[in-house]
């Protein structure tokens, strides 16, 4: 292959990956507007975004050994084609549960297209431009995040919403072009094996039951027979999973890998980074519009400025990986995220803008520095014929780790903004009837709807009501800050601690 087809490649890859991040961005921005065109409750909401990363999580392994045994070429080049076609149906959605299904689909697509192009990425470069050339690749990724708050809010202005999900129809178009004209061959792929279908199932079926327990479990009850029923079923389904992979001469996970401590200690940071991230990208935009007033140009604006950083600061991160490898732009980009987190603790009601652009930069160059590196020390530990499967693992447990926290820091989130709201209606003294206790617990599944809701409630008690709202919005929101800072730090504590093994 010509040095230019190589590197129209790698544009054409890194851009198709850069699409199935930016539909998580853009789609996180555009959540009060999808809540109120379909009717959407705060529970479907977070499933909305909850199950495109559950769909990637639990299907991007499977899809790397679909890579590695029937081509990655192949395999990518129906990942853009599905991702596209789920997009233009969760265009068209006509309520919530259509829109969630049509995100499941463009997870699963989403899953084949990123370890796939990433392998194929591997494949076509020599080993010393790996870290620039995976900094690339990643930064283009990554550029899709920067740009999604600024695109979702030109696309809704300029057209609709859903405008928001066809777009992706004619980029994917446009990848599939590059990547037919420029590796237009097979690359060698893997003697064919076996799919663990086994393990597969158990690991579906486990990751689910307890994401759905998790989220449903402030709604139906924690002791209710069906929050008990979908917790049993998960332990007992990963323990199964577990069991199988350990048994299998091809797992979908060869755990024997997590020995290998490079390894290990990027999967385990690669989790808390993305874990954080997804969670700051589900509460930040309700609380942008809810707390501090900004109308839909401005959340997306504001949340440029963390998005921004992170395709700026990733080539940098491929840059000092060559240099003198992977740790180092790890170590700076984790303690950057840790002072992120510190600061988003302290958000409140009416917090200054300077404060919150700070936290924001600081998090998107976090996230520059770590997730591009992390590849490459993937990449360096396993050899070249398990770039699929290898990549998959780290992007799986990546996002499935993500998608397993952000359950429980939802459910933190509301439990907290219960009682705050409880408690404070309590010391004001505030009687309300019945109909008005219906309405206030249903502002709690649906925020955005507060100023809506409370005009039923009269003057005088809105006043008061309001700003305890936010006040219980902005204590949700400090709690689950406070719990993913300390997860943080935690995970940089244990990247730490599981030092490069010597060969």
């Amino acid at each position: 292959m010509s040095n230019a087809r190589k590197w129209w490649a790698l544009i054409g890859l890194g851009l198709a990956s850069s699409f199935v991040f930016t539909e998580l961005v853009m789609v996180a921005v555009i959540l009060g507007t999808i809540q109120v065109h379909l009717e959407a409750s705060y529970i479907q909401l977070q499933w909305i975004l909850n199950i495109y990363v559950l769909t990637t999580a639990v299907f991007m392994i499977t899809m790397g050994r679909f890579g590695d045994l029937f081509g990655n070429r192949t395999m990518a080049l129906l990942g853009m084609v599905g991702f596209g076609i789920s997009s233009f149906f969760a265009g068209i959605s006509p309520n919530p549960e259509w829109m969630i299904v049509s995100r499941a689909f463009q997870g699963i697509f989403g899953a084949l297209i990123i370890p796939c192009t990433l392998a194929l990425v591997n494949k076509i470069f020599p080993d010393e431009q790996k870290g620039r050339v995976i900094g690339m690749w990643n930064a283009l990724a990554m550029l899709g995040i920067a740009i999604a708050p600024v695109l979702a809010t030109v696309l809704h202005a300029i057209g609709s919403w859903r405008w928001i999900f066809f777009i992706h129809v004619p980029f994917m178009l446009i990848c599939l072009i590059i990547l037919v004209f420029t590796i237009r061959d097979e690359l060698p792929k893997q003697e064919k094996q076996p799919i663990d279908w086994w393990g597969f199932l158990f690991l579906t079926v486990g990751t689910s039951a307890i994401v759905t327990a998790v989220t449903q479990g402030f709604i139906w009850g924690w002791t209710s027979p069906s929050t008990l029923l979908l917790l049993v079923l998960g332990a007992v389904s990963i323990v199964l999973w577990i069991m199988t992979e350990m048994t299998q001469k091809n797992p979908i996970v060869n755990f024997s890998w997590f020995a290998n401590k490079t390894f290990a200690s990027c999967v385990s940071i690669a989790i808390v980074a993305t874990s954080c991230g997804v969670v700051l990208l589900f509460l930040l935009p309700l609380y942008l519009h809810n707390i501090l007033n900004f109308n839909f140009i401005h959340v997306g604006l504001y949340l440029f400025a963390m998005t921004l950083p992170t395709a700026i600061f990733s080539p940098l991160g491929g840059v000092l990986t060559d240099k003198g490898g992977h740790r180092l732009p790890i170590y700076i980009g984790t303690f950057a995220m840790i002072v992120s987190l510190y600061l988003f603790t302290h958000f409140t009601i009416q917090t200054p803008v300077w404060f919150f652009l700070l936290a924001f930069i600081l998090f998107g160059t976090s996230w520059g520095l770590i997730m591009g590196p992390i590849k490459a020390g993937v990449l360096s530990s396993l050899p070249h014929r398990m770039a699929g499967v290898g990549t998959g693992t780290l992007l799986s447990f990546e996002h499935l780790g993500a998608a397993v926290i952000l359950a429980p820091m939802g459910t933190i989130f509301r439990r907290s903004a219960h009682l705050f709201l409880k408690e404070n209606l309590s010391q004001e003294s505030v009687q309300l009837s019945h109909t008005d206790s219906l309405y206030v617990q249903s502002l709690l599944s649906h925020p955005l709807k507060i100023k809506e809701e409370l005009q039923y409630l009269g003057p005088k008690l809105k006043e008061t009501i309001i700003p305890i709202f936010k006040g219980a919005f902005v204590h949700g929101f400090q709690n689950v800050s406070w719990v993913i800072f300390a997860i943080s730090i935690f995970g940089l504590l244990l990247f730490a601690m599981l030092k490069k093994r010597k060969a």
